[in-house]
């Protein structure tokens, strides 16, 4: 069943690609919101639930999943609230998962605080861009996930998981891609090629991060 889930799971990622190509919106509506859960029901396969770690990973699942739906296609304002609601949700599982590992902090996870960094002033815009939009009731939440996105990155190093790690820096990089060309259109969703490269690095992230969980059990 691992691997059953996991050819789907990737399958739906490329039909997913596919309607980003092509702004098949109506492809990307189920393809998107299924292709993560896909990846959990795989790591639940594995016998994750077993361990604390793995149950907070299914958490993280199922709260991505959600965010997907809330930032799916041309999300008015609301809807995009909530979804970065349920992202923030899931990094925070992610970032308990990790704890629940155990944080050897190798001497290498120090490099995540230099990454962290890069990614902090490479969207040095946003919150100001989101300040101009909505004011403090985007601004706040996207302020909030972008503190929690960190904490998931560096405690993600700190697990000593290349996988993890690895996960954790695509992840980031996703939303960071996200939250420039967010600030570029002044919220409204990318197409095309940005977008492609947001999803290429989005699934990239979670499928590291699973995988690194289910090694690790």
């Amino acid at each position: 069943m691992v691997v059953l889930f996991s050819v789907l799971a990737g399958v739906l990622a490329l039909t997913d690609f596919y309607a980003v190509i092509r702004e098949r919106g109506d492809i990307e509506r189920w393809a998107k919101p299924l292709t993560v859960p896909l990846m959990g029901l795989a790591a639940v396969s594995a016998g994750v639930l077993h361990h604390q770690a793995g149950v907070w990973l299914l958490a993280a699942v199922v709260f991505g999943a959600l965010g997907d739906i809330g930032l799916l296609g041309d999300a008015p304002l609301g809807r995009f609230r909530l979804g970065v609601i349920a992202f923030f949700i899931g990094h925070a599982a992610y970032v308990a998962a990790f704890v629940s590992l155990g944080l050897p902090s190798p001497g290498w996870s120090g490099v995540s605080v230099g990454i962290l960094l890069l990614l902090l002033w490479a969207t040095r815009n946003l919150l100001p861009t989101a300040l101009k939009v909505d004011g403090l009731g985007l601004a706040v939440p996207l302020g909030a996930y972008s503190l929690m996105i960190g904490a998931m990155l560096v405690t993600g190093w700190l697990t000593g998981s290349a996988l993890i790690a690895a996960g954790a820096t695509i992840f980031a990089l996703s939303d960071t891609h996200l939250g420039r060309q967010l600030t570029w259109r002044r919220f409204r969703q990318p197409t095309g090629g940005p977008l492609l490269a947001v999803m290429v690095t989005y699934y990239a992230g979670q499928a590291l991060l699973i995988a690194g969980v289910v090694h690790a059990l």
